[in-house]
This record gives structure tokens, sequence and C-alpha cells, in this order.
């Protein structure tokens, strides 16, 4: 738990580097900021947070992302040379529309 001592916002603001180095070297200490005896802010050490291994953790979702949604092959929605007509008309090329009379 966190003990914060009061300080006025004046001396907030003059000593501000000496307090960010204080709360650097010991995360437990913190500042509650005053103003006219009343607590508008609180300066102390964030939460520490546990370190992850950031290549890991994009591997780790970008398999998560194959798994849900497989490329299938020939990739539905995309124009290839192959497939021109159907990606122009739908699925049935104007040629083979119906029977000529």
């Amino acid at each position: 738990m966190y003990m914060l001592r009061e300080i006025s916002l004046s001396d907030a603001r003059k000593n501000l580097s000496a307090l960010l180095r204080e709360i650097e070297a010991d995360p437990e200490a913190g500042y509650r900021i005053l103003v006219r005896k009343r607590a508008v802010a609180e300066l102390r050490s964030p939460a520490p947070a546990r370190r992850k291994n950031a290549g890991a953790a994009m591997l780790k979702l970008a398999r998560e992302m194959e798994r849900l949604a497989p490329r299938a092959e020939g990739e539905a929605g995309r124009a290839t040379a192959a497939r021109y007509k159907e990606y122009l008309y739908g699925n049935k090329s104007v040629a083979s529309a119906g029977r000529r009379r």
C-alpha cells in the first residue's frame, strides 16, 4: 500500500524532478498534491506491469488469427486471371448464363 505524503501544488511544481527521482527509487513513496487543503492529484509510481516478450505476443496473436480465419486456396473475393469473369459478373459468367435460341 502506498504511503502518500501531502505536499502543496507550488512545492510540487518547484521540486518535481526531485520528487520523480524519489518515486523512481522507492516505488512505495508517493505524494498527494493539495490546493487550499483539498487533494487535487496524486503522484505515485505506476502499478508494476508484467513484462512480456513483444515478439512472442505478436506471434501468438498471428497464430490465433490464422486459426480463426483460415485462408482457403484461391481466396474468395480476390480477382485472378483464372476467375476474372466470376469476379466481374458473379458466380455465373455471361457466356454461360443461359441457353441461346
